[in-house]
């Protein structure tokens, strides 16, 4: 896994995440069409990533893993040799950026409330899928004027962990070598 692939996998838990809990609410329902896209006509909340233009009708929850940072506790990735595999990773901190955007402020705050609750009530799901929320922050409240229309937006930040985890297969010579390597280090 690349560090694209681990900031995918954080942003992608966490709209899958907020798809699920907004499935079953009454007021602001998600719903997919039969082949797992957003059901532009029946949803009364679109959460994605991306949006298109048509769907400025309804209010929307974007998700965006805005920067990170890998650490490093020595030269080499975290290194482990057994039957010619060797397994490398390491520790990466993220920010997602949730960003709620709105009609008037009573839908956005409604909508920040009820992210801000799914996303408590989603910690152990979210650490089954390996990422681990360091501390939630709540964003500014702002006006973005869009199609002619002006939207009510705030939001939350997210700072997170995860690892990324990449496996190759080579011959069992280097990873002697590079083991010996680690040892006069």
């Amino acid at each position: 896994m690349s560090a694209y692939q681990a900031s995918r996998k954080v942003r992608d838990s966490v709209i899958l995440n907020l798809r699920a809990a907004f499935k079953n609410n009454t007021t602001y329902t998600y719903v997919e069409d039969a082949e797992g896209f957003p059901d532009i006509e029946n949803t009364k909340i679109m959460i994605a990533d991306v949006t298109p233009n048509e769907v400025y009708k309804i209010p929307m929850i974007y998700i965006n893993t805005v920067s990170g940072t890998e650490s490093r506790f020595l030269d080499y990735d975290f290194l482990e040799g057994d039957d010619n595999v060797v397994t490398r990773s390491t520790y990466v901190t993220l920010t997602v950026d949730i960003k709620i955007r709105a009609y008037d402020t009573i839908v956005r705050d409604e909508l920040e409330d009820a992210v801000y609750n799914v996303l408590k009530s989603s910690l152990d799901i979210m650490c089954a899928d390996g990422i681990i929320v360091i501390k939630m922050d709540f964003s500014p409240e702002s006006r973005e004027f869009i199609e002619d229309r002006w939207f009510y937006v705030s939001g939350l930040s997210l700072n997170v962990a995860t690892e990324w985890i990449e496996e190759n297969t080579i011959e069992a010579v280097t990873i002697e070598k590079v083991q010996e390597e680690i040892k006069t280090y």
